[in-house]
């Protein structure tokens, strides 16, 4: 009886011990110290922007955009979308979008979507464009509409990546800015 219960102990022992191995080893692979690269460090308005990247460290000090700069290429994001409608019927939409002026000369495809309460105002084509000297696109939709939109999908595409965001309007004409 007695090397029966010593025996059970042991088990129960090594299946703890076992268990708390996968624990730790569970753990440290998905920690931040294994992967610097998912390490990102994010704070705006006049502040500074620290990330990691397959080992390689970007910098910037940023209070708007057209002042970020870069010392390495990461995957193309979309920083900032600042749309324009107009106040006639005949008016197109606009967006300029910005990526930023490392990809300044970089030929892309972009789409913006726009809609409104859920039904959507243009087709949302894709369109071939050149990242300009600033590290903006800018992208007229190709039909006017005779509402103003409440929502925007920009999606934009490229050798060094592509990324999609929503931006959410004010029912008005003018400029509105989305940043992300």
């Amino acid at each position: 009886m007695r090397e029966s219960s010593g025996v059970i102990i042991a088990i129960i022992i090594v299946a703890v011990v076992a268990i708390g191995a996968f624990g730790i080893y569970t753990f440290i692979t998905n920690s931040d110290l294994t992967h610097p690269e998912q390490a990102i460090t994010l704070q705006q308005n006049n502040s500074t922007v620290n990330s990691t990247a397959n080992g390689s460290t970007a910098n910037s000090t940023a209070s708007n955009p057209s002042n970020t700069t870069a010392t390495t290429a990461t995957s193309m994001n979309i920083q900032q979308v600042q749309i324009t409608t107009g106040s006639s019927l005949s008016s197109k939409s606009h967006a300029d979008v910005y990526v930023g002026k490392e990809y300044a000369g970089e030929s892309v495809t972009i789409s913006t979507l726009y809609s409104r309460d859920g039904n959507t105002l243009n087709d949302g084509n894709d369109v071939s464009k050149t990242v300009d000297s600033d590290g903006y696109v800018h992208v007229t939709a190709g039909v006017a509409s005779k509402y103003y939109p409440d929502t925007c999908v920009v999606t934009i595409s490229g050798p060094s990546g592509s990324d999609s965001v929503t931006c959410y309007l004010n029912i008005k004409s003018g400029t509105q800015t989305c940043n992300f």
